[in-house]
């Protein structure tokens, strides 16, 4: 959103500079070549001052000056505040500048309303003006001490235009998000409703209206996701060009070139995985012609070779794997690796990815469905295209082996139609049986390549193995466990008739991992898979035997599609908490909210308060733990950690209720640290290292107490992205980011409900909050 400002005479973007085909373009013509970057909403990030003016030539735009931005912060809020979610030495009124922006007066203390200000802190720099943030007191800040060869994590820039095109609104803008919610309601007949009411043929989608590819490009396929559902509940069928194995074969045989779309799978490719990249494909490349589009796997199981055949297995086994500057859509996943994770530009997902954060420009097509493969061919009947008995004979294999048959009753309408049609086109009889696929696929006694079959990896791990005998998949489990320090991995073994013919039996073993306190996660977890499996086979086919539920006589597997969330439930509660042997107490994830929520009874002496000591033992060992998790929430990004040591005069030291100790307290203004290099006993850093240190992600940022009375906070800076151990915060401060994580001597067990979801097929469950609730 712009705001047109009547004094300077400009535009002014209202939210930060945004990743577009014509930003990427811009950064292809700076000489020398630079490499940008975006954060998770889709900002530009990590530009030092000299790229960004390059940048801001190049894309025909201007960076306000420092008296022109306080003008504007004093008259248009939003410039200001909008996107700043959170990042020190004098505190000035915004009524209180000069002609050239800068404060006339400083405060040495906070006050509300106020500024942060810092003037240069070397002469030996150059430096540019940022507007940051200040994480503690959630307030704006002037910073004059950026060397303009930084380059910051957080760093982002505005763009600001003489004359500006207003943007074309789009009818889909208010249409889409009624979509998804029937969508994911799973509503057929309100969809069908909607569906049906909705003139499609009046929403144009063109170039010239959105003024970039990457909002074309989602706002097209958010199109085709209306006309397929509504093409195959209302069996529309006449019109539709068909997709012959010739085209296939010509596609893969393309060269890729840096504009190329790749579509990949998850890191663990199966027949869904690998078979919906290869449709898919072939879809974008007859949508969008003026772009190559090509499948990738790093590896293709011999089942899938089967389902392929070797002409097109053999072609794209040849495929190089894609280049940093190459997009990106993910299929049947919605996580790339790292190195390609800025290039996806769409993601098909047959899981609904809540609470997941995407940029602005990405074309989402997530909700509940039995495959991947299912989800690819309503796309490609919603993009006028359909399938040759060949290709539709392809598809359907392997969508028979990812939803096994006797689940198809289950089925939402729009899958079992998908199916019906698929049958239809390829031939009844002509595909490979279920049975069949299955005999290819399980022929191996490996234990480890069963287990990695169908594997996935959220918060937990989740392994589904489906065999004609039964296996120990124990130790794989507990490996696994350790080496990604993860709390649960559920091992679902399905077993098999000889022939594949029908379900002997399931085992689904709980494997916990025992560095993780319990506190009811073992019981909470048999409770609800026990009453989810009961309500989707019967209570008389379910035995429990110590951390395994086992199934009997039963008609089908118990899908994880719906399992899997109910877990990751009753896990995140779970990990909401660590012990810390170190200093013998839980620790919170999160912070102290001012909620008196909660249930259990822990006592007048639950709440313990933790120093700076504390806090550097229990950093050691969940580093040394490699828990992630948990060294994340330590240093949090979005809250200020008030830490129970009081510092007074220059160097008496008091860590709680402990008695004062002299500390040689090294000055600093600022200086880094490096967390390992702290003294065992104080928690104080040893060793200082110079300020001007940029990029390095192992330092955190230092001040020493600076006043006769200070207490010690752990900080977040938020322009360079990096933690802070600050001793020169006031005890009478109060700021709205200034806050403590709870430390207890002891927590209550989990307490989980479960209840009918209200369809008579699922359950839902219900999490009791333990003791406080977590902020952020």
């Amino acid at each position: 959103m712009y705001i047109y400002d009547e004094i300077l005479r400009i535009y002014i973007n209202t939210s930060p500079l945004m990743v577009s085909i014509r930003v990427l373009q811009a950064v292809r013509d700076i000489d020398p070549p630079v490499q940008l970057s975006w954060d998770d909403h889709g900002f530009v990030c990590g530009v030092s001052h000299d790229v960004a003016m390059q940048l801001t030539k190049e894309l025909g735009m201007r960076m306000l000056w420092v008296h022109e931005f306080m003008q504007l912060a004093h008259q248009h809020h939003r410039v200001a505040l909008r996107y700043l979610h959170l990042a020190q030495p004098g505190w000035f009124n915004l009524d209180e500048i000069d002609h050239d922006g800068l404060p006339t007066t400083l405060s040495p203390t906070n006050q509300p309303g106020l500024w942060k200000f810092w003037s240069p802190e070397s002469t030996e720099h150059v430096c540019g003006a940022v507007r940051s943030f200040v994480t503690s007191s959630g307030t704006c800040s002037l910073d004059l001490g950026i060397p303009i060869f930084a380059k910051h994590p957080k760093i982002m820039l505005r763009e600001c235009y003489e004359k500006l095109e207003p943007p074309v609104p789009s009818p889909l803008c208010t249409i889409w998000p009624k979509y998804e919610k029937l969508i994911h309601l799973r509503d057929t007949l309100s969809l069908q409703r909607f569906l049906k009411e909705l003139d499609i043929s009046k929403i144009s989608i063109s170039i010239e209206d959105y003024q970039d590819d990457f909002l074309y490009n989602r706002g097209k396929e958010r199109l085709i996701d209306l006309i397929d559902k509504r093409r195959l509940l209302e069996r529309e069928a006449t019109n539709l060009e068909i997709i012959h194995e010739a085209q296939l074969l010509s596609m893969l045989c393309s060269p890729p070139d840096d504009q190329a779309f790749f579509v990949i799978g998850h890191a663990r490719p199966d027949a869904d995985s690998v078979v919906s990249s290869v449709f898919e494909a072939m879809r974008r490349h007859l949508v969008y012609p003026n772009h190559a589009c090509l499948p990738w796997s790093k590896s293709i199981p011999r089942e899938v070779e089967h389902i392929l055949g070797p002409e097109v297995t053999g072609l794209m086994s040849k495929i190089s794997p894609p280049r940093r500057n190459n997009s990106i859509v993910l299929v049947d996943c919605h996580q790339a690796d790292p190195k390609y994770q800025m290039g996806v530009r769409a993601i098909i997902d047959h899981h609904i990815l809540n609470g997941k954060q995407f940029p602005y420009y990405m074309a989402l097509s997530h909700e509940v469905s039995w495959s991947t493969t299912i989800q690819v061919y309503v796309k490609i009947l919603g993009s006028g295209l359909d399938l040759s008995p060949g290709m539709a004979k392809t598809l359907l294999e392997a969508t028979r082996l990812e939803a096994e048959p006797s689940l198809i009753p289950r089925m939402s309408e729009t899958d079992q139609l998908a199916i019906a049609r698929l049958e239809s086109i390829a031939g009844y009889g002509v595909a490979a049986t279920y049975e069949e696929l299955m005999s290819i696929m399980l022929n191996t006694a490996e234990i480890k390549e069963l287990f990695y079959k169908d594997y996935r990896q959220t918060s937990y791990g989740f392994s589904v193995i489906k065999s004609n005998k039964s296996n120990d998949f124990g130790a794989i489990a507990e490996a696994k466990n350790r080496t990604y320090h993860l709390p649960l991995t559920v091992v679902k073994e399905v077993v098999y008739a000889e022939d594949f013919s029908g379900v002997c039996l399931e085992n689904i073993s709980l494997v916990i991992n025992p560095v993780f306190h319990d506190k009811g996660f073992k019981n909470a977890l048999q409770k609800i898979v026990t009453v989810a499996c009961q309500h989707f086979h019967g209570k008389e086919c379910l035995f429990v035997e110590g951390d395994s539920i086992t199934l009997k006589d039963i008609e089908s597997q118990t899908p994880r599609l719906l399992l899997m969330p109910l877990i990751e439930t009753i896990v995140n509660e779970h990990m909401r908490f660590r012990y810390a042997a170190s200093i013998n107490r839980y620790i919170s994830l999160g912070f102290y909210s001012g909620s008196q929520e909660h249930y259990g009874s822990p006592g007048d002496e639950a709440i313990v308060k933790s120093g700076l000591s504390f806090f550097d033992k229990v950093y050691r060992e969940m580093e040394t733990g490699c828990d992630s998790s948990a060294l994340k929430s330590l240093q949090h990004d979005r809250y200020v950690k008030l830490l129970d040591t009081f510092i007074s005069g220059s160097n008496l030291v008091t860590h709680g209720t402990n008695a004062p100790q002299k500390v040689d307290i090294q000055a600093a203004r600022p200086a880094l640290i490096r967390a390992s290099e702290a003294d065992e006993v104080t928690g104080l850093p040893s060793t200082l290292h110079s300020p001007d240190n940029y990029g390095n992600n192992s330092l955190w940022r230092y001040w020493s107490s600076d006043a006769v009375e200070n207490v010690a906070t752990r900080g977040h800076i938020f322009v360079m992205d990096q933690t802070s151990i600050d001793l020169k915060v006031r005890p009478d401060e109060r700021t709205k980011q200034l806050t403590f994580r709870p430390v207890y001597k002891d927590i209550p067990d989990l307490k989980v409900e479960v209840e009918d979801d209200g369809s008579g097929k699922w359950v839902k469950v219900n999490v009791s909050p333990r003791l406080f609730f977590i902020c952020g």
